[in-house]
């Protein structure tokens, strides 16, 4: 329990009014901070509020109302997130740089929870805010597109990323992703080749940030493989997987195709390794991790093997981290392969 809380209980027992646990904006702020390092966000987004209310000018009580929405973001609480943002960008005496990201928080808390429509909104006020952060207005332009993309309205998205593009000093990392998304509804439009020209245009941008670039190559990788040149693919895929520092989802992200393609060569034994070793990768994301474990069970039922086909199918069907997609998937294959396994008895 945070010092918050105890000395909060203490004042609920004792009848008491309003009763801090600090004496100081300072420590308050301080203890925050401590508590938000060791990812104990609740009780840190307590001491935050706190810190709040002892704050005795704009900038100080900005960065706790920040901190504070920080933790309700992280912790998933989008309502009170987006609240505690709004009462940040109200605040007099703050500067255009700081309410420009706490608007941009309240956009992105949107997005995040599902709510594009408010989230488009919310966005579109990051660029009304006069002298605005520009890496604010690029980051707003950049969730736009994603929005509009989302929703499938890839006009409105290629012109939010036009716009980073048209944007004097727009930052390395918003121009990259402008040219992905780009990439991705052109992809999505069927249209293979110039969305590679798009993400190849991401990959070239000099500083860039290292997780755009290997996007990039997986996005190749994918458009590849859709278009049966596996070998080329496969390359793509393998700059990914040997990129410094990669992140660990487009790790298995590109392992993933590879495992595709070497069962789509038939290759199902070599197949079964690769999914193996994305499923014994700690960091890899959740979902990768099914659709390895589901890649599995296609090798051993493409082997004849039936018993070990079901045995992976059931592993995604009863997996918590297994998307709906998925588990619909697996019990499928387990029907079908059933069926198999009876027309062998």
């Amino acid at each position: 329990m945070s010092k918050t809380l105890m000395i909060a209980a203490a004042a609920m027992l004792l009848g008491a009014g309003q009763l801090f646990a600090f004496e100081s904006y300072k420590e308050a702020f301080g203890q925050g901070q401590k508590l938000e390092k060791s990812q104990k966000y609740t009780e840190a987004e307590k001491d935050y509020a706190e810190a709040s209310t002892l704050a005795k000018n704009a900038n100080e009580k900005y960065n706790a109302l920040f901190r504070q929405g920080e933790c309700l973001r992280v912790s998933r609480n989008w309502p009170d997130a987006i609240k505690t943002f709004k009462e940040a960008v109200a605040l007099k005496g703050i500067s255009p740089s700081q309410k420009s990201g706490a608007q941009l928080r309240i956009g992105q808390c949107n997005e995040w929870s599902g709510k594009r429509d408010q989230a488009l909104i919310e966005y579109e006020a990051v660029f009304v805010i006069e002298n605005a952060n520009p890496y604010h207005v690029g980051d707003a332009l950049a969730r736009q597109a994603n929005c509009y993309r989302a929703l499938k309205q890839y006009d409105k998205s290629d012109a939010a990323a036009d716009k980073i593009l048209a944007m004097e000093k727009a930052h390395p990392n918003h121009i990259a992703r402008a040219h992905l998304i780009k990439g991705y509804n052109l992809r999505d439009a069927k249209k293979y080749d110039e969305a590679i020209a798009e993400f190849k245009k991401a990959i070239d941008i000099p500083k860039a940030y290292k997780d755009l670039v290997t996007e990039a190559h997986n996005a190749i990788s994918d458009i590849l493989m859709r278009q049966k040149k596996y070998d080329e693919a496969q390359k793509e895929a393998q700059i990914v997987i040997d990129y410094p520092k990669a992140h660990p989802h487009h790790v298995s992200s590109a392992m993933n195709r590879i495992a595709a393609i070497q069962r789509t060569e038939k290759k199902y034994n070599d197949s079964i390794k690769t999914s193996e070793a994305v499923i014994a990768m700690p960091k890899a994301h959740p979902y990768h991790k099914a659709d390895s474990q589901l890649n599995i069970g296609y090798c051993w039922f493409y082997l004849q093997e039936y018993p070990k086909a079901v045995d992976s199918f059931q592993k995604v069907a009863d997996s918590k981290d297994a998307g709906s997609w998925q588990k619909k998937a697996a019990k499928a294959w387990i029907s079908k392969t059933q069926q198999k396994l009876n027309q062998t008895k």
